[in-house]
């Protein structure tokens, strides 16, 4: 059996809490209020990573399987997610559970592609994302003033938001699990590698942001300035490109720091129970909030402080969870039972 790379484990934690700061700075936050500058940071970020980390361990669990168990898992697994996250839709707009379901299918075919084939995929979704944006309307659906998609329950609504422009949608977003197919094609054991990961990383995902800030100056208030934006809605280009760098070197130095579980035993059972802790924060994090009166009523220091506060609760529950009960946490057990 190949020796667990601790540092994913790491780095899933890290993606998870950057999701739970963001996600809760929007449900907490007074709008007259502005957003801390982590959070800020973090926008689009952290969840490219977790999209990224999917793709390298799906990968990586495929390993000397047959091309038909991988295929029937994959989709057993897809149809349980799918109806995790559409439940958890009902109560949270902004779910990434359900574009998973969607992420692995689509993806599964790349499993058993060239590696010039799956690069060759990532640079053709950018390219028809900006098609798309072109031919069809982006604002559809969209309410934007208090960020509610109107006709999210209708088929036609629910294809555009799954496909296009949703908070996650497949097109462009499955090129972060392709690229994590690529990075798993790699020794991530090796510190070479992870020293690669690293200094290629950061160095894309700063010459993009660099660049990008200078053309959306130079484009001016025109909407051409709109293809040179690294913000996350819409998915652009070059928001793609800097959050995969960025992803990228976050994998590759969270590998460098954690080659053992020494150190970090209480992080990593969370970054290995994050589907638990995902719905944690919606169910227990975001309905007590709502019982509190909280909700859009805090400024943006308190929305940062009560959700590290949460982060850390989290923490300390998936620690005792593996010291006492199991080292998968209760949801990904009944993921693995459902899907085989």
């Amino acid at each position: 059996m190949a020796q667990r790379l601790h540092g994913l484990d790491l780095a899933r934690f890290l993606a998870f809490s950057g999701m739970v700061l963001v996600n809760f700075d929007i449900v907490l936050r007074d709008p007259e209020f502005g957003a801390p500058w982590l959070v800020e940071l973090l926008q689009g970020r952290a969840a490219a990573l977790f999209v990224v980390l999917a793709g390298v361990s799906f990968a990586i669990g495929a390993r000397g399987r047959s091309a038909k168990q991988i295929s029937r898992r994959t989709l057993k697994r897809s149809a349980v997610l799918l109806a995790v996250g559409l439940a958890n839709l009902a109560i949270f707009p902004a779910d990434i559970i359900h574009y998973y379901a969607v992420y692995f299918v689509v993806a599964l075919p790349f499993l058993f592609a060239s590696t010039r084939a799956v690069l060759l995929a990532c640079g053709a979704l950018l390219i028809g994302q900006v098609v798309a944006i072109l031919l069809f309307d982006y604002d559809a659906g969209w309410a934007w003033e208090s960020l509610t998609y109107l006709d999210l329950w209708t088929v036609e609504g629910a294809l555009r938001n799954l496909l296009f422009n949703g908070w996650h949608p497949v097109l462009p977003w499955v090129g972060f699990l392709l690229w994590g197919i690529f990075l798993s094609r790699f020794d991530l054991g090796s510190r070479k590698v992870q020293g690669h990961l690293i200094g290629l990383g950061l160095a894309v995902a700063l010459m993009v942001e660099i660049a990008s800030h200078f053309l959306v100056g130079a484009a001016g208030p025109d909407e051409l300035s709109l293809l040179f934006e690294t913000e996350p809605v819409p998915p652009m280009p070059l928001y793609m490109i800097a959050a995969t760098g960025w992803a990228t070197a976050a994998i590759g130095l969270c590998l460098w720091l954690c080659p053992s579980e020494r150190g970090f035993a209480a992080v990593l059972s969370a970054g290995r129970q994050t589907l638990t802790l995902y719905i944690a924060q919606v169910i227990l994090g975001m309905g007590t909030f709502e019982a509190a009166g909280w909700l859009m009523n805090l400024s943006g220091g308190a929305a940062l402080l009560t959700s590290l506060s949460f982060i850390l609760t989290l923490v300390t529950y998936a620690w005792l969870w593996q010291r006492y009960i199991s080292t998968t946490g209760p949801l990904e057990i009944l993921l693995r039972r459902l899907s085989g």
